[in-house]
């Protein structure tokens, strides 16, 4: 099993940053990926979408508080992205290259995660097979990030590495986990 530490860092914006930490683990097992994250903090200031008896698959999620994984086939152009919302929602996105031929990704009808909600944070565990997109010897080139929408309004934007003038998730050179 290969596995890496994060800690991503909010845009520089500091009237919209958040006093919060956004960190996790992930790894890759065969197939598998098993990622967690943790945002800590004071929550009470985030609009943290209520959970809902179905999730369903959605677009948009990143409107509000989601948490997103980026994974590509080494250097190839194509990736995909997955979005967790909170409230069990999620989304597969497949994309050609950067940002163009974006499409759900049919061959997930669901993502397995969790979601705990804490007085002193929020945690989400995803463990997903990439059976489907992936062979389980190619290497991966990993992006992690997270929208975290407070309250009143304010949006900030967590990357492991912010690559251009304006948060862009999807810029390959924010993807620096190789698992």
């Amino acid at each position: 099993m290969k596995q890496s530490s994060f800690h991503l860092q909010p845009f520089a914006r500091p009237a919209v940053v958040p006093q919060l930490r956004v960190l996790g683990d992930i790894a890759r097992h065969g197939d598998r990926i098993i990622l967690d994250y943790l945002i800590q903090g004071n929550v009470d200031g985030l609009s943290i979408p209520a959970s809902c008896r179905h999730p369903e698959r959605r677009d948009q999620l990143w409107r509000d508080t989601c948490l997103e994984l980026f994974l590509a086939r080494g250097d190839a152009p194509a990736y995909w992205e997955f979005n967790m919302a909170p409230s069990g929602h999620w989304n597969v996105y497949r994309f050609t290259d950067y940002r163009r031929g974006m499409r759900n990704e049919p061959r997930f009808t669901g993502l397995p995660f969790t979601v705990r909600k804490m007085s002193t944070g929020l945690a989400l565990s995803l463990d997903v097979g990439l059976q489907k997109i992936v062979d389980c010897h190619q290497p991966l080139k990993i992006g992690i990030s997270a929208v975290v929408k407070q309250v009143d309004g304010d949006i900030s934007y967590w990357a492991l590495k912010h690559c251009a003038a304006h948060p862009d998730f999807h810029h390959r050179e924010g993807h620096i986990i190789t698992l």
